[in-house]
């Protein structure tokens, strides 16, 4: 069995996201703040998700439309960055935490 290694992620500066995008982040920030999360999860959770964001803004997707496929391309990328399956599944995984930003009638 070969062993994967992961492949670097972007650094946050160069990734781009939407104003929408940027006051989502801000405002799930705030509300797992309020919920008592913890520094390292705030980056951890920041940084998936300021990830899913570029994507999204790239693909011109903002808040609240993205569909159920368009996660699954997600995955897809990140799986061809060689991430662990936990760690691809973790990312969408955040969304459920905040108000949606999947929606089910859009894009399907």
């Amino acid at each position: 069995m070969t062993e994967r290694t992961a492949l670097p992620a972007p650094p946050a500066s160069e990734l781009e996201v939407s104003p929408a995008w940027e006051r989502e982040l801000a405002a799930y920030a705030r509300e797992l703040t309020r919920r008592g999360a913890s520094a390292a999860t705030l980056r951890a959770y920041g940084r998936d998700l300021l990830e899913l964001a570029a994507w999204a803004t790239n693909l011109g997707c903002e808040p609240g439309e993205l569909a159920y496929r368009d996660l699954r391309a997600y995955a897809a990328v990140l799986s061809e960055r060689r991430l662990q399956k936990t760690s691809i599944g973790r990312n969408p995984a955040r969304l459920s935490i905040r108000r949606p930003v999947i929606s089910g009638a859009n894009r399907l």
